[in-house]
């Protein structure tokens, strides 16, 4: 029976085991030779599929809840709501994709700045949509005087 938790298990040596008939070895010492090509270690790989799964996993919860914020609104407000999740959107994908480009090799970083820039222009985009929406919403309400 495990009883460490995944950040022990990613920061010790060895897990942490109630009993040892139920240990199963960590991925990174059970792989502890790089690969031959890459440099990698087997274990590294494991470790970078489950993160990939954990991100992939809080992007569905995020559109989950986003997506149940927006079917309690409509008209305008949904229009509002809808297009400042979208700023929001950009935004934290623009910060990731900062990120990866800083810890990315060098060849791949000119691609990352395309996408970062692509990104940038969307979200650009998204914010002068919002603000056309404010501006229409304001100029209703005075001619509705």
């Amino acid at each position: 029976m495990l009883v460490a938790t995944a950040t022990d298990r990613v920061t010790a040596k060895k897990p942490v085991v109630a009993d040892k008939s139920d240990a199963k070895p960590d991925p990174v010492d059970a792989n502890s030779n790089a690969h031959p090509e890459t440099g990698s270690h087997t274990g590294d790989v494991a470790i970078l599929h489950r993160l990939f799964e954990v991100c992939q996993a809080a992007h569905v919860n995020h559109m989950a809840a986003c997506k149940d914020m927006l079917s309690q609104k409509s008209g305008s407000e949904f229009d509002k709501a809808y297009m400042g999740s979208q700023i929001v959107g950009h935004m934290a994908l623009v910060a990731e994709l900062k990120t990866l480009e800083s810890r990315s090799p060098k060849d791949f970083q000119s691609v990352i700045r395309e996408a970062t820039a692509s990104v940038e222009g969307h979200m650009q985009k998204a914010v002068s949509i919002c603000k056309s929406l404010d501006h229409d919403q304001k100029k209703n309400e005075t001619s509705s005087r």
